[in-house]
């Protein structure tokens, strides 16, 4: 545990579902401890029963403790965890991560990213994609990510095939989302119907009733929808989708433009808030901006394990 130079700031558990997660620590943090309290002493050997973060480090590791055996005080060894570990998020402040490279994107439902570089990254994560020469209807995008594979590769979550197998290029771990609620969100595609389902680019978080305005170029072919206004009617988070209440069946097919057209200039399609809703004063009037730490999936704890944290401020630094 840290010594007299750090403050306890806030302390707490949750049961772990073996997915990465977040927790809001308002003051920031500079120091994490998380400890198995389910298998603490138990018998049998268990990887990361505990581990730790401080400020410094690099972001999305972690040094762990394994237990060799049921008596943590003489059965326990440490071991370094270089991928998906913590991160300290402060939306405030954070800056994209650093450049890293990829060597092609395919043409995919999802697509899928292959990098020999992604210490650091979660599922779940948002990356922002730029410099792909071939595949240039991406560069701009951010996409939450998943199926992450260590220094191989990880797909672009909720994106449809774009049309054309990209090459190298660059993408930077984007470690926080957009301050004020509800977001503006980028458009993946869209099916039609007597209502329309969109689906996006990163984690939407919108609720039912909130009213939406779309912007959609040429570009993107459905120019039907370009500035109509909808109510949002259904959310599904499993596709990261929005319904909403136009009825778009006589609308021409959205698709994302090539990689030739999007080198000309192409504005990404998208949805933004708009007006006031039954449920929240919409137009981007919440702060959601957000100061914690990511929890990866090497830590987070085995599944239905109960999960004890602290988090420390430094009080000096030594």
């Amino acid at each position: 545990m840290p010594n007299n130079a750090s403050a306890l700031v806030a302390y707490g558990s949750y049961t772990s579902d073996g997915a990465a997660r977040t927790i809001e620590i308002s003051p920031g943090v500079d120091h994490f401890f998380l400890r198995n309290r389910t298998d603490w002493g138990n018998s049998g050997a268990v990887t990361n029963i505990q581990s730790e973060f401080q400020r410094g480090q690099t972001q999305g590791t972690a040094q762990g403790w394994t237990q060799l055996s049921g008596s943590p005080t003489n059965g326990l060894t440490t071991s370094a965890v270089t991928t998906a570990g913590f991160s300290f998020i402060d939306s405030y402040a954070d800056d994209p991560g650093a450049q890293l490279s990829f060597s092609a994107i395919t043409n995919a439902d999802p697509p899928v990213v292959s990098s020999a570089a992604t210490t650091g990254l979660s599922n779940g994560d948002i990356v922002r994609i730029y410099n792909s020469a071939t595949a240039k209807q991406l560069n701009g995008y951010d996409f939450t990510i998943g199926s992450l594979s260590a220094n191989t590769s990880f797909e672009l979550t909720y994106m449809t095939a774009p049309g054309s197998v990209g090459g190298a290029g660059n993408y930077r771990r984007i470690p926080f989302d957009l301050n004020w609620y509800p977001r503006r969100r980028l458009i993946t595609g869209v099916t039609t119907g007597s209502t329309t389902e969109i689906a996006l680019s990163v984690t939407h978080t919108y609720v039912v009733g909130e009213k939406v305005q779309f912007k959609v170029s040429s570009a993107y072919a459905m120019t039907q929808l370009n500035n109509l206004v909808g109510t949002i009617t259904a959310v599904t988070a499993a596709t990261n989708t929005i319904t909403v209440d136009i009825d778009s069946s006589a609308f021409t097919a959205f698709a994302f433009p090539s990689s030739a057209v999007a080198a000309l200039g192409a504005t990404p399609a998208q949805v933004i808030p708009w007006g006031e809703s039954a449920t929240i004063l919409t137009a981007a009037s919440k702060n959601a901006g957000f100061r914690g730490v990511q929890i990866g999936s090497n830590v987070v704890g085995a599944n239905s394990a109960v999960m004890d944290w602290w988090a420390f401020k430094a009080d000096v630094v030594i």
